[in-house]
């Protein structure tokens, strides 16, 4: 026959003599919580670093561009050392590199990548006919600049609608264009 024990309810039951495996339980936890506390504040500022190098999504100037993006320019030879960008728009999510569009003081340049001439299209302003907008119907698209060369070729290029800079773009290019080859308004 198997005894069974009654305990008092009143009777304090003492703490085990093992040698503390609830303080090691307590440091294990603490430190697990410290460690991915660090991971989160080094995952914050690499997100923080990482959108601060974005490219920036509005029409920038000669004052404004980049230098590595100038300076790609010209290693492609799509910009001359003593050329002057006068606007520049890119629609590029990582880098000014990828995906722009400029006028300088002496062509219009479109380029799928700032390191490979072989990506762009080209053309001095004697060679244009005529320049186009077509406005984004969206805020999140970008609208097109279109220009028509002498050759039948168009050279296709992105710029931001926000803000109208757009526009402003088109018609800073439509001022250069008239004002290098004398075209009246």
């Amino acid at each position: 026959m198997t005894q069974v024990q009654h305990h008092d309810p009143m009777t304090q039951v003492q703490p085990s003599q093992s040698g503390g495996g609830g303080k090691k339980f307590l440091l294990i936890g603490c430190l697990g919580c410290a460690g991915v506390t660090v991971i989160g504040v080094i995952v914050v500022v690499a997100l923080l670093v990482w959108l601060g190098s974005q490219p920036t999504m509005s029409v920038q100037t000669h004052n404004s561009t980049p230098p590595e993006v100038i300076q790609a320019l010209q290693d492609a030879s799509l910009l001359d050392d003593d050329e002057r960008i006068i606007m520049i728009y890119s629609a590029g999510m990582t880098s000014m590199k990828d995906d722009g569009l400029y006028f300088t003081d002496r062509r219009v340049v479109s380029y799928l990548d700032a390191d490979d001439s072989a990506s762009a299209s080209e053309a001095s302003y004697d060679q244009i006919v005529d320049i186009y907008l077509e406005p984004s119907e969206s805020f999140i698209d970008d609208s097109f600049i279109i220009v028509d060369l002498d050759d039948g070729t168009q050279i296709i290029g992105p710029v931001n609608n926000l803000d109208g800079e757009d526009t402003k773009f088109y018609n800073r290019l439509l001022q250069e264009w008239r004002q290098q080859t004398g075209r009246a308004p």
